[in-house]
Parts: structure tokens; C-alpha cells; sequence
């Protein structure tokens, strides 16, 4: 390193501390270098003229004290130079950490990306199998209405500590909501999955769409390396009766997810006709 490194605080002080060190090394040869002024004999010095004498008596003096406290100014520099040198080492290390965590940061969420609306009417598609033609269009427009409504109205609460993004896909993993905490050491992630329900579901499907959704938290928390998220599966029907009967199978649900190592699922039931009407709270507390 042959110049200071003002880019940083602690690129300075290392730089600077490798050019004290360095020049407490080359004192000595500064010294060899210029001996020949210490060695001049007296016939010499009394052929110069009265300023070429002053001028070479000051050099040889100032050689001489410099020869003598040689040791003392050597030592000085070098643990000088290794002081700053520990401290810029010992500091760059621990702001290389933080770089090298936003860097991994920025790698896992290039991981995350967009589902276009076209993938998602497919997705959703794929869901329902009860309806064809029209009804099913419009189906597909009701649910995606439903999730966009739930969407909305968890962005504008929550968006001061949390990043709300909607369809998300990860590898294989498809996410409707993730509420991704802004301050993740004062809160964890949430991440919502919404199914939407004209019918009362099959135990089948229930279980099928549960453990789906544990396999995609499991993958986030490891993918991302965001322990603990709260999952919340949130099923909209279009009556009390179908919500009712979905209800019985709340329980199992949870010892599925007790069975995948997740503790803290959370199983919200609502009814279609309530969303407009419900607070962003409903969407999260079971």
C-alpha cells in the first residue's frame, strides 16, 4: 500500500498504519544513504566557502541526533503503525460483516420472484376443479379479488415496519402475502396463504393445502435464513355454514403443522363478505 485510503475510516487507518511501519524501515537505509556527509574529512569542509561550511555542519549535526534517537523514533513507528493497523484491521472486519450481510441479503432476495398475473389466473385455475367455462373465470376474478382486497389493506397498516409483497415465488414455492419485517431482531416475518372457498373443502384438500403451505415456510426460513416466520392460513368461504364446517378440522391442521417442527401457525376462517369490512388486524391475529 503506497498512499492513504481515504475511502474509509478504517481502510485509513490501515493504510496509514502500513506506511508508518513502512517508514520506520526505511529510516535505517535513509541513514546509509546519506553517511558520506558524516564522513567528509576536514580538508574538505574547510575548502567550501563560509555558507557551503554552514550548510554541511547542520546536515552533519542533524544526521547525528537523528543517528542517535534512531531507536527511539523506529520504535515509536512501528507500534504506532501496528496500533492503527490493529484497530483499522479489527474495525474493516467488522464492517466487512455487515457488507457481506447485505450482500447475502441481496443474493437471497434475487431468490424471490414476481408471479405474473397470467402464472397466477393459472395457478388459481389449477385450484379450483369444480367449475368450468365462464364460472370459472369468474371465480378465478373472485379469488384474486379476495387476495388483492387483503393485500391492500395489510399494506397500508403495516408498511412502516414491514416490506408487504404479494405472489412471490421462490424455487417451486409459490407465496400469496409475505409481510417481510423491516427490523427483523424487534419482529419476524409474516407470511399469509389465502384460500379461497365457494364450497366447503374436503379434510383432503384441507390437508393437502396445509402441508403444502409448512413445506413452503420451511423453505423460506432456510432459502432466506429468516427463522421462525409466522405462518397464517387464512380460508375465505362464501357462507357461515361452509365456514362452520371447515372449523372441525382447525385442530388437526395444527398438530400437522406441531409434526413439521411449526408451533406458531395460525388458522383464520372469514367470511367473503366481511373482508371490506374487516381490519388489517383480522387478517393476522387467529
Amino acid at each position: 500500500m503506497n498512499k492513504v485510503d481515504f475511502s474509509d475510516i478504517n481502510k485509513f487507518f490501515t493504510s496509514l498504519g502500513l506506511i508508518l511501519i513502512g517508514l520506520a524501515l526505511l529510516l535505517p537505509w535513509y541513514i546509509s544513504k546519506n553517511i558520506n556527509i558524516l564522513l567528509i574529512d576536514k580538508e574538505n569542509i574547510e575548502n567550501k566557502t563560509c555558507i557551503g561550511k554552514s550548510v554541511l555542519n547542520s546536515q552533519q549535526e542533524y544526521l547525528y541526533k537523528f543517528n542517535n534517537w534512531l531507536p527511539i523514533i523506529m520504535a515509536i513507528l512501528i507500534v504506532g503503525g501496528i496500533v492503527l493497523l490493529i484497530i483499522g484491521l479489527i474495525k474493516w472486519k467488522k464492517r466487512q460483516k455487515v457488507i457481506y450481510g447485505i450482500q447475502d441479503e441481496e443474493w437471497r432476495l434475487k431468490k424471490m420472484e414476481g408471479i405474473s398475473i397470467e402464472e397466477k389466473t393459472e395457478n388459481i385455475g389449477n385450484e379450483i376443479k369444480d367449475f368450468s367455462g365462464t364460472d370459472k373465470q369468474t371465480n378465478i376474478q373472485q379469488y384474486i379479488q379476495v387476495e388483492n382486497s387483503i393485500y391492500l389493506k395489510l399494506t397500508r397498516k403495516y408498511s412502516l415496519n414491514y416490506i408487504v409483497e404479494q405472489n412471490l415465488k421462490i424455487d417451486r414455492y409459490n407465496f400469496d402475502i409475505i409481510l417481510k419485517s423491516k427490523y427483523f431482531n424487534k419482529r419476524t416475518d409474516l407470511i399469509l396463504e389465502i384460500k379461497y372457498f365457494k364450497r366447503s373443502p374436503s379434510s383432503v384438500e384441507i390437508f393437502a393445502i396445509t402441508r403444502l403451505f409448512l413445506l413452503s415456510i420451511a423453505h423460506y426460513e432456510q432459502t432466506l435464513q429468516r427463522p421462525k416466520v409466522i405462518p397464517i392460513l387464512i380460508f375465505v368461504l362464501d357462507s357461515k355454514e361452509i365456514l362452520d364446517k371447515s372449523k372441525e378440522s382447525k385442530q388437526k391442521m395444527k398438530d400437522l403443522a406441531n409434526d413439521h417442527g411449526i408451533d406458531n401457525l395460525r388458522i383464520i376462517y372469514l367470511l367473503k363478505d366481511k373482508i371490506e369490512s374487516s381490519t388489517p388486524e383480522n387478517f393476522i391475529v387467529e
